[in-house]
């Protein structure tokens, strides 16, 4: 594959990502590739070890070192350590360090209570955190000063998708919409939450119906815009929103 023109390193890994474990024979060529100086490189390579099913002995201390790196590559080693869970426990002295931190501190927490077997306990002081911002008001609490928290819970997967939808019931539009976005982000988890994402699609608030659009065709397309399993009802919910009287709402549903 590197031999192709058009073909980059991200390229390639990514492909083989896309295989999954048929693909794990590659791992060897794989690894050096996490170690890049080239950030989407570094990305790429911890996304396709996963893919693949490396051995977690394999893929942490890479994700690890990938953590002292500032730049994309932080979130994917993020997600690598989650998705190893208690194995992978030896990032624990790193991770700690990083709860010190105040630009990685959420993320920090959520990667923390997974690794060490307390994601509940995680989620749920993120979430505490998060409705004590929104409560004390004030600018910024619908934006940036909540974002690092909304982050954090949607990569904890099953155990941010529980926090964040009883968020859904907050009486504040904005937040509701802010709730939804995160869902948005949760990948296949966050798809047990769709039937209340699509209960919201009918909100008066449109600022909440904009949100659902997104996260309906966030949680029920793939990236290449191919329905999932199970996605009729959702589409049906976009068709209606593509007739929202508000124009955000019907670019959403796009």
């Amino acid at each position: 594959l590197l031999g192709r023109k058009e073909a980059t390193a991200s390229t390639v890994l990514s492909r083989l990502g896309a295989l999954g474990r048929k693909a794990k024979g590659a791992v060897p060529a794989i690894v050096p590739f996490a170690s890049s100086d080239d950030e989407w490189v570094r990305s790429a390579a911890l996304e396709s070890l996963v893919a693949v099913g490396a051995d977690a002995k394999v893929v942490v201390p890479l994700a690890v070192s990938a953590l002292s790196c500032k730049g994309m590559a932080q979130n994917p080693a993020y997600k690598t350590l989650i998705h190893y869970g208690t194995d992978a426990k030896a990032a624990v002295p790193a991770i700690e360090k990083l709860v010190e931190d105040k630009v990685e501190r959420e993320n920090a927490i959520a990667v923390l209570g997974v690794i060490t077997g307390r994601p509940e306990d995680a989620a749920k002081q993120l979430m505490g955190e998060l409705r004590r911002k929104f409560a004390d008001g004030g600018e910024g609490s619908y934006g940036l000063n909540t974002v690092c928290h909304l982050r954090a819970l949607a990569m904890m997967g099953e155990y941010g998708v529980n926090e964040l939808v009883k968020g859904l019931r907050n009486d504040t539009g904005p937040i509701r919409a802010q709730y939804i976005t995160a869902l948005a982000c949760t990948g296949v988890q966050g798809r047990q939450a769709l039937p209340l994402i699509r209960d919201a699609a009918a909100d008066n608030e449109r600022y909440v119906r904009s949100s659902a659009a997104h996260a309906l065709g966030m949680l029920c397309f793939t990236p290449k815009g191919c329905m999932l399993d199970g996605a009729s009802p959702n589409v049906q919910v976009l068709k209606r929103l593509l007739r929202d009287q508000d124009k955000s709402v019907r670019l959403g549903a796009a």
